[in-house]
């Protein structure tokens, strides 16, 4: 909602700073989006005279203008091209130094073939103000010469702009906010002036609603006049700043009638030329669908419509429209026709003033998509009883602004009865809102606001007549443009919004319980964990969709279970079994996008169909394409590797609580899903894997448009069990003695696999071994494997273990190899 300060004082007698009232709007809920002074772009412009005007020597098209603005300076030559520059001219002065507002230029003294120009006689166009620019803009007084041009052309009024709730329809119009300010205490709300005028004649055209009894609430009541000899020329100068300053454009007086009491008192209306209707009535009816005679009776068209934006509609027929004998002249509180708007020419005009239906209005205008002033307000409902109200205010700035005779009243329906009684118990302000008010204080603010308060003993419950005293409970009749007030707890509502918000004493909130559960989970802390270790291994984290597309099936098993029965879009149909179809096509994006080199992760679920259930699983993936290391003087550069993902897939489980090395790291015969048939491995915990890595399968990389190879890793969260909870040490405590490290190389039997080996070192060392690693695979010319690697042994804690001590704990790591059927090698 817009509206200008001048605008305001109109309704409200105050002598708050605009300051003042932009606070107080806000903290009445009415919240100020913006407060400027539209002057403040015109400071540098005053209103001068043409003092002398002669055409100019060498250009056929440029006049030479003498422009004077104040008495006491020199006048000032100005080079004008407008064809009504003239003398005795008052127009608007552009000195030396000022901004065009429209052109943005900074305007310096300039030559034009041969002469000099000291500033500009500037149009409406480079003003801002419209789109005329045939003419530079005239100023009819003679007395405003010398003064600032945004004071005397009325540009020099304060706009706000509040946001409105879509509950408070009463404070779309200028007379609403006022009515909230002065209840504020910001100054005192002014009575509307009684329209006075003359009914010279009967109304030969009347209204008629046909409509339905069930939908007689679509339009229950419409009124208005005829009116003749008119001369529509423009509405007076200070109507049309205003119009202007809130972005409406001034029309005509009659459009402008309309436009500005839908701004000042939230009541749209509408005017149609009288000469272009057809018949003695309006009818008030549905759109319905009209036959067609170049069709079959089974095929049939809707009404169309020609509005007042140039554009053609296709009424749906639910909607409400006004019609006369010949066809559709309006779209009810949306939009008018574009044959029966006035123009210029208009010397008969018939008004509308009407109450539609909120919902239906604002079904045909979604419909549609048509926005107005008028839709906006009528689909958050107006006062049912100022429809006549509207119709006597129109009418006297019909006549004050376009001359003329105005007819009798006339009007079809009843206006709905909106009188409803709402009871507040005594106490209940400090119940609901915790200020205790007294109840003068409250019957004072809900009588500014527009409450009445019926006086006598009013009971909220008639079988309890008897148990109820008078003072215990106080009725109030809420005014008929309050409508979204509806129960006593609107009613404090009400209070506490204009005693002040901020008046609220703070209370703080009473804790009866603990917490029954940790604000974060183990899960959501294990994936924090990841996410973290994942993106400190310099992968991206990506946030896809839980949905894939279907057609990847070749690669991934995609039950029909999965599919979607209404997915968004043909691409993403189903939900997705892994996380690598939607990371290979995101790193296929990338590599279209120029980066060569792209390593993404994601953690979230995936799922499964079995047992005619929809199974999830929470997973953290990883990919890598491109270059692991980049290009580089000190190092050669290398294409990432399934090592490469296997190191994730290690980071992920130490953020996990997961000691990986004493996990099972086997390549796999018969791969997963997704991965090259010869380069993936898994680990796995007893027979359970936990986890897979590898190269992607080069078709599916083909097939998502991700050219060259990648590597990637899967890591099932849910699988992994939850590490223990540790005590953590008091200090940081230094190992006193030195670890021992020692180098074991043996000749393994065919068939035995390193992680055995590995396992049944760690078996018999139990804690006394901290790391062991591999260093060197060899194979001798007769076929058989060796082995060899580095074991890190702890101390004692308090002294070095002796030369007898060590050589027992490598006695057994060399017993334990042997139980495989190791033999040790010599040197």
């Amino acid at each position: 909602m817009r509206f200008t300060r001048g605008w305001l004082d109109e309704h409200l007698a105050t002598t708050a700073s605009d300051v003042d009232l932009q606070e107080c709007l806000t903290a009445i809920g009415l919240e100020v989006e913006d407060w400027h002074d539209p002057g403040e772009r015109y400071q540098a412009f005053v209103s001068a005279r043409v003092i002398e005007c002669r055409p100019h020597p060498r250009a056929q098209r440029l006049s030479l203008c003498v422009v004077r603005f104040d008495e006491a300076d020199e006048p000032v030559q100005v080079v004008c091209g407008a064809p009504n520059v003239r003398k005795g001219f008052v127009g608007v002065f552009a000195p030396v130094g000022s901004v065009v507002p429209r052109t943005g230029v900074r305007l310096k003294e300039a030559s034009l073939q041969g002469e000099v120009s000291r500033g500009m006689l500037l149009s409406e166009w480079e003003l801002g103000l419209s789109d005329e620019h045939e003419g530079i803009l005239e100023i009819a007084e003679e007395r405003v010469v010398g003064k600032p041009f945004a004071e005397s052309y009325g540009l020099n009024d304060p706009v706000c702009t509040v946001a409105v709730t879509p509950n408070r329809a009463d404070c779309l119009g200028v007379r609403g906010i006022a009515r909230d300010l002065a209840a504020a205490g910001m100054g005192a709300l002014k009575p509307l002036p009684k329209p006075s005028f003359e009914e010279t004649f009967d109304s030969p055209r009347a209204w008629r609603i046909s409509l339905p009894a069930e939908l007689a609430h679509h339009c229950p009541f419409v009124c208005g006049r005829s009116f003749r000899n008119l001369t529509n020329a423009t509405a007076p100068k200070h109507i049309r700043a205003r119009l202007n300053a809130v972005g409406i454009k001034s029309l005509s007086a009659l459009v402008d009638v309309t436009n500005y009491l839908t701004i000042d008192l939230a009541r749209p209306l509408h005017v149609f030329d009288a000469r272009k209707l057809t018949g003695k009535a309006l009818t008030v009816r549905k759109a319905h669908v009209s036959e067609s005679s170049q069709k079959s009776p089974q095929e049939s068209l809707q009404e169309s419509f020609a509005a007042l934006d140039h554009k053609t509609y296709a009424l749906p027929s639910g909607a409400t429209v006004i019609a006369d004998e010949k066809g559709l002249v309006g779209m009810a509180g949306i939009i008018g026709g574009e044959e029966s708007g006035c123009s210029e020419e208009t010397q008969e005009m018939f008004l509308e003033c009407a109450l539609f239906d909120p919902r239906t209005t604002a079904a045909t205008g979604r419909a549609l998509n048509i926005e107005s002033e008028a839709r906006f307000r009528f689909e958050r409902g107006l006062d049912p009883s100022a429809a006549e109200e509207g119709c006597n205010r129109a009418t006297q700035l019909v006549l004050e602004w376009c001359g003329g005779e105005a007819s009798k009243m006339t009007a079809a329906g009843t206006a709905p009865q909106t009188q409803r009684r709402i009871f507040l118990p005594k106490g209940h302000v400090q119940k609901l809102g915790g200020i205790a008010l007294e109840q003068k204080s409250v019957d004072a603010i809900l009588d500014k606001l527009g409450f009445e308060k019926e006086q006598g003993e009013k009971k909220q419950d008639e079988k309890k007549q008897d148990e109820k005293k008078q003072d215990k409970v106080s009725c109030y009749v809420p005014p008929s443009w309050r409508a979204d007030v509806t129960s006593a707890a609107c009613l404090v509502e009400e209070v506490l919004r204009i005693h002040g918000y901020d008046a609220i004493p703070d209370a703080p909130f009473v804790r009866t319980t603990t917490l029954s559960a940790r604000a974060i989970s183990r899960t959501q802390k294990r994936d924090a964990l990841v996410r973290r270790s994942l993106a400190l291994a310099g992968l991206y984290e990506t946030i896809a969709w839980s949905f894939t597309d279907s057609t990847l099936s070749d690669f991934f098993a995609l039950d029909e279970g999965l599919r979607l029965q209404n997915p968004i879009s043909a691409q993403l149909d189903c939900l997705r079994s892994t996380l690598l179809a939607n990371l290979a096509a995101t790193a296929a994006q990338n590599r279209a996008l120029g980066r060569r080199n792209t390593a993404l992760f994601e953690v979230g679920p995936q799922f499964a169909y079995r047992d005619d259930k929809v199974l999830q699983e929470q997973v953290a993936a990883g990919l890598r394409a491109g270059a692991f290391e980049t290009r580089h003087w000190h190092h050669p550069s290398r294409d990432a590797d399934l090592f490469d993902a296997k190191a994730d897939l290690r980071a992920v489980f130490a953020a996990c609580g997961l000691e990986s090395d004493r996990l099972d790291s086997t390549l796999l015969d018969s791969p997963p899903e997704g991965y090259h048939p010869h380069r993936c491995g898994a680990f796995r915990l007893g027979r359970t894997p936990i986890g897979h890595f590898g190269e992607l399968h080069p078709a599916l990389c083909r097939r998502v448009g991700l050219r060259g190879r990648a590597v990637a890793f899967e890591a099932f969260l849910d699988r992994i069990p939850s590490a223990k909870a540790r005590i953590a040490p008091k200090g940081w405590q230094r190992q006193k003695q030195q670890s021992l490290y020692r180098d074991f190389a043996c000749w393994i039997p065919e068939g035995v696999k390193a992680v055995e080996l590995k396992h049944a070192v760690l078996r018999t060392m139990r804690n006394r071994l901290k790391t062991l690693i591999f260093f060197d695979r060899y194979r001798s010319e007769d076929g058989e494997t060796s082995l060899a690697f580095e074991v890190e042994i702890l101390p004692h804690a308090e002294r070095a273990l002796s030369e007898a001590e060590v050589q027992a704990l490598s006695q057994e790591i060399v017993e334990s190899l042997q139980g495989l059927g190791c033999r040790m090698r010599d040197g």
